[in-house]
């Protein structure tokens, strides 16, 4: 019974080999006789038998734009899967994409992985280019000997390209007559550099950032940033970067900054712990060299925890005491700034692989601005505070040093820098933020922001208040982005609050308090973002037609989120809105889910009230003709103002509003049909 099963066991098998054998040739002959829907079919079918050749094939018929879109993301990953089921070609076809940056950005180290496996199957073709690719020094160091060596393997099949290239290398002078033919003797080119060090990188670092600044400038500023930058490394890994004689030099001004120190000591695997000496004096020229003003601080303190690794301080104390910005140029207002202090606070820690979190928070004491004639502004205290959980450093880092390389890239040669070249550096980038993007996800978890100003006030230059404040305060957070449940509010409130304008409305209806606060309950956001992957993908594909294709995916991605919402059940909630002001109130509440029973895809209630409604109508419509751009207002308001449901409470109006989604497609406000009034408004294809 055994041999029996065995038996028949076998002869499945070389059924199932022998059939897909000869899909193979009925597909390949489809192919190359350009009945491509014909092949992809059959290659589709093979490959679902596990034939690592036809996921090649397929690979080619999308790089290609064979009877199907040219994608070259599709491509790649189809050779990728020819390559995991061992296919020669697919590694091959692999390493042209990572050469060139089709499909993802160009990436040397991994074409030269697939070449190298290609190269291991007998893939001649690939084993040229991996010779090449020795000889260059791209995506390995560079090798003559090794480059020769592997060139020789391929002349010996009789390729006469690869005995040109080889002559190439030998009569360059490149390789020594007999490494071909694997003699010892050392190649004569040299090898490249060790990786950067860290105070290579740190180097790097602020070299870019003083570049960046520099062509952050306007277009048309004639100024230069001049520096020199002295970098070394004891033989304990402290890093000492001295930026000496700071400059920046203009025709018509100037700013002599001068020299400042970094220390950085090591404490751990790539941190350092940090402090900064930066000069306590600086000086503003005008164009004839003369002094008109400058900085000054009475004293400094900055102490921190530097990542090398993420390019950033995870721990931070900072204060700098008695700072002073002057200047007084000819036939100009002087100008002067001071504050008291100035701080900045930071302790985040790694919660998680990869993800940092905690507090940073910072501000300003005594802060005044004066400028001659013109009025100033003075503050006790403005402040900043966040909370954030779970944030990928690494990503917003890498995200940071693909941006600045574009810039320098686009600064140092704008004249090659015509549409053409935009667009294939904007799809560069794309592939690049999108890989950078899969690989980093979640980005963050949750953030907490707030800040404010204690007693401003803004005066004219006759000493009118313009704008004053006892307490201002704003704060934004969202919580649960990584889960099914997420949450994101806002809020605002000020006290003693006085605002001088040109508008006849009374500040009693800006709003002392407001609060916002929203909730998400199973919004589709990995699949929201791969959607926008998908569609800025294929607008990227084309880059000469960016805009056009971008509004063209924009249609479709819409489409289908609303699928999305419906196949996931989303649920939007108003958990609070309240809007106080001295004259009109304003509160909401209610939630809103996707539904595929309603024609408008979606149900659920929303109730809002207006207290004051009354009153603001009258007080705006008196303004109208004065400000003609309220007038579409006025009318919005009159219109809301006659639906609701009126009552009275304490000598002012109340109005009321229940807005109803009904599974039959139905919009009900306080019982009434809304869908006709819609449909009228919007046109008739707004009906469902």
């Amino acid at each position: 019974m055994k041999h029996l099963l065995a038996s028949v066991s076998l002869a499945l098998t070389a059924t199932v080999s022998l059939g897909a054998f000869a899909g193979m040739d009925e597909a390949k002959n489809a192919y190359e006789t350009g009945q491509f829907e014909s092949a992809y079919q059959e290659f589709e079918v093979l490959y679902g038998q596990g034939d690592a050749e036809a996921a090649y094939y397929l690979g080619r018929m999308h790089h290609m734009g064979e009877g199907v879109p040219q994608n070259f993301s599709q491509a790649l990953n189809w050779y990728r899967s020819a390559a995991d089921g061992g296919s020669a070609d697919g590694y091959f076809a692999m390493g042209q994409m990572y050469e060139k940056g089709q499909g993802s950005p160009q990436d040397f180290n991994r074409a030269f992985e697939a070449y190298q496996a290609a190269s291991d199957r007998d893939h001649m073709t690939a084993r040229k280019r991996l010779a090449m690719m020795h000889a260059e020094g791209l995506g390995t160091q560079v090798d003559y000997g090794e480059a020769a060596r592997l060139m020789q393997t391929v002349v010996d099949t009789g390729d006469p390209e690869a005995e040109q290239l080889l002559a190439y290398l030998m009569d360059s002078g490149q390789v020594p007559k007999d490494a071909a033919s694997g003699s010892n003797e050392p190649a004569l080119a040299a090898v490249p550099a060790e990786p950067l060090t860290p105070a290579e990188q740190m180097r790097q670092r602020f070299e870019r950032a003083l570049l960046s600044v520099d062509m952050g400038q306007q277009p048309d500023a004639a100024a230069d940033l001049v520096w020199e930058l002295d970098v070394t490394e004891a033989d304990d890994g402290t890093i000492t970067l001295d930026l000496l004689g700071l400059n920046l030099i203009g025709e018509d001004a100037g700013w002599e900054i001068g020299d400042s120190r970094t220390v950085m000591t090591p404490v751990g695997d790539a941190i350092y712990n940090t402090t900064v000496e930066l000069p306590q004096e600086t000086v503003f020229l005008d164009e004839k060299g003369q002094a008109i003003g400058g900085t000054t601080f009475a004293g400094q303190s900055f102490e921190g925890i530097y990542h090398l690794d993420f390019g950033q301080f995870v721990n931070l104390d900072a204060a700098y005491d008695d700072i002073q910005i002057r200047a007084e140029p000819a036939g100009e207002p002087a100008f002067e700034l001071t504050i008291a202090r100035a701080a900045a606070l930071m302790d985040l820690e790694e919660t998680a692989p990869g993800k940092w979190s905690g507090p940073y928070s910072g501000g300003l004491e005594s802060l005044a601005i004066d400028v001659a004639g013109e009025g100033g502004m003075t503050a006790e205290q403005i402040w900043f505070d966040t909370d954030t959980q779970g944030a990928d450093l690494e990503f917003f880092f890498t995200l940071q040093q693909n941006m600045e390389r574009l810039q320098v890239q686009m600064a140092e040669d704008p004249a090659s820098m015509d549409q053409k070249a935009i667009g294939q550096m904007m799809q560069q980038a794309f592939f690049e933020f999108q890989n950078l993007l899969a690989e980093h996800q979640p980005l963050i978890q949750s953030v907490d922001f707030a800040a404010g100003a204690n007693d401003m006030e803004v005066v004219d230059g006759d000493g009118a208040v313009q704008f004053a404040a006892d307490e201002i305060g704003y704060g934004f957070g969202m919580t649960n982005l990584d889960q099914p449940l997420s949450t994101m509010s806002l809020n605002y409130g000020h006290t003693g609050l006085e605002a001088a304008t040109d508008e006849e409305l009374p500040d009693a209806y800006l709003p002392t308090e407001m609060e916002v606060a929203f909730e998400f309950d199973r919004l589709p956001l990995e699949q929201a973002m791969t959607m926008m992957m998908e569609m800025m993908e294929g607008a990227a594909a084309d880059p000469m037609n960016f805009e056009e294709q971008m509004e063209m995916s924009l249609m479709f991605l819409g489409l289908g989120m609303q699928q999305q919402f419906v196949s996931s059940g989303s649920v939007f909630r108003i958990k609070a809105f309240n809007y106080d002001s001295e004259a009109l109130d304003a509160t909401m509440a209610g939630e809103i889910a996707a539904s595929a029973d309603s024609p408008y895809g979606a149900v659920g209630a929303i109730d809002l009230q207006i207290v004051g409604l009354d009153q603001a109508v009258q007080d705006l419509s008196a303004t109208t003709d004065k400000d003609p751009d309220t007038q579409d207002m006025v009318a919005t308001l009159t219109m809301l103002q006659s639906m609701g449901a009126r009552s009275e409470a304490e000598g002012r109006s109340v109005h009321d509003y229940a807005f109803n989604f009904t599974p039959e497609g139905q919009i009900l406000l306080n019982g009434n049909d809304m869908a006709p009034m819609i449909g009228g408004m919007m046109g008739e294809e707004a009906q469902p």
